[in-house]
């Protein structure tokens, strides 16, 4: 397994899973009325999101020391924002105001990812959502699940490592795969070449996500046999030290 940085596998996994949800639930709704418009509304709702950004970075420029928006140029995006909430009406302008009206979204309450995930029918996935989340936030529990062992010390994972990738790895691939579904499905008509593409690719991703797991295994071992082969001369590998005599405590004060 190649080296990589837990939390930025984590955040790509994270990141995949919300750009998969959104790609099912257009690819879902998208294609019949009353939503053959869930596209379009999808690209406009930038005008509203683009708006409220200019509002919040021209309320921190000064303290940034950066150079704020001309006059102008806030008057024409608010322009744009009104146009758009002018023709989708006021829930449009709500974070995930592109998908209000769909059947099952909370109504006039303001939709959330939570929300897209059941429409998307990707809300099993909350729990890996979740746990990667906790590397990106970096909350409590990211410092307590970050925690490594390393010949009888301990330390948080934050640099590369070719360890505990195989969970983001895997979340990942089937994210992306599950983006590239709901690309070829929303189109018309689903082809019969299209049916053995996305079934190729399936078990592609089958024997990617067992490699994830093998290599994960076989860190595993050479780790142990890099530690047994340490022992025989009398040394371990400790986590902040390196080398250092095998009865050596620890620096918690073992």
């Amino acid at each position: 397994m190649s080296a990589g940085f837990p939390l930025g596998a984590h955040a790509l996994s994270r990141t995949v899973h919300e750009i998969a949800v959104r790609a099912g639930v257009l690819a879902k709704f998208g294609k019949e009325e009353p939503h053959l418009d869930l596209a379009e509304r999808f690209v406009l709702h930038d005008k509203v999101v683009n708006y409220r950004d200019a509002l919040t970075y021209q309320e921190n420029a000064e303290r940034l020391r950066h150079e704020p928006f001309r006059e102008d140029t806030i008057v024409e995006l608010k322009k744009e924002h009104d146009e758009v909430i002018g023709r989708f009406g006021p829930a449009f302008g709500s974070p995930y105001g592109w998908a209000a009206g769909l059947p099952g979204l909370p109504f006039p309450e303001e939709a959330n990812l939570r929300a897209l995930e059941r429409l998307a029918e990707l809300d099993h996935f909350r729990s890996i959502y979740n746990w990667s989340s906790h590397y990106v936030h970096a909350d409590a529990k990211a410092m307590r699940i970050s925690l490594v062992e390393r010949g009888g010390n301990h330390a948080v994972l934050t640099n590369a490592t070719n360890a505990q990738l195989a969970d983001p790895g895997q979340n990942t691939l089937i994210g992306v795969f599950r983006v590239f579904i709901s690309m070829v499905t929303s189109a018309h008509p689903f082809a019969f070449y299209d049916m053995l593409l996305c079934k190729s690719l399936q078990e592609m991703l089958d024997k990617a996500c067992q490699i994830y797991v093998d290599a994960e295994f076989a860190v595993r071992e050479a780790e142990e046999r890099f530690q047994a082969e340490l022992a025989e001369r009398g040394m371990r590998f400790d986590v902040a030290l390196g080398e250092v005599p095998l009865d050596s405590g620890a620096l918690t004060g073992d």
